[in-house]
């Protein structure tokens, strides 16, 4: 494993996979919400932009997860505490398993559902499904997907309302120079 070359600030891919999954789950939220009360064919293209975007999600959050394997970020400020890099840690693990889970959970859905329509991934391609249709258990495989599907997104939002926070308290309170690890116009 590398380091990042500066010690002081995440590499500008990691800034900008950061960035760019964030914009991509504000969107997904808001289209995710927008689509509940939607029925039959008025649900199609809003559903097929929220898959197309929830694989997009997926690929992007398996190559943040490689560029950190082989390029690890600063390290941690040395004020902080023994919990607070546990929880840091763990934080992180959290949202690798969310960015990658959530999104693998709507595939399940998709590979289990009974309405049969391609999902079309940005207009240019027909995405596989998984070989889930023909099991015994697809119904319950299904709807454990749908409710865990729904549930970790507010698991998610939850997670990222604390982790602005922590953002907050790191700039604010304890001055230490995190946000800008990860802000590139903040010093």
């Amino acid at each position: 494993m590398t380091t990042a070359t500066n010690q002081n600030r995440y590499s500008l891919v990691a800034i900008g996979f950061h960035w760019l999954i964030f914009g991509l789950l504000v969107w997904q939220v808001a289209i995710g919400w927008s689509m509940e009360d939607l029925k039959g064919a008025a649900k199609i293209a809003p559903m097929q932009l929220h898959k197309s975007m929830g694989f997009t999600i997926l690929l992007l959050s398996i190559a943040r997860l490689g560029w950190r394997i082989k390029n690890l970020g600063p390290p941690p400020p040395p004020n902080m505490k023994d919990w607070e890099l546990k929880l840091l840690k763990i934080t992180h693990l959290a949202f690798y398993a969310l960015l990658i889970g959530i999104p693998f959970l709507g595939w399940v859905l998709i590979s289990t559902s009974s309405y049969r329509f391609p999902t079309l991934f940005w207009g240019m391609f027909e995405w596989p499904t998984l070989p889930l249709q023909d099991l015994n258990f697809t119904k319950p495989l299904h709807e454990a997907a749908e409710f865990g599907h729904s549930k970790f997104v507010w698991l998610g939002i939850l997670l990222m309302i604390l982790h602005v926070a922590a953002a907050i308290k790191h700039q604010f309170i304890d001055k230490d120079g995190v946000l800008a690890r990860m802000l590139p116009f903040l010093k």
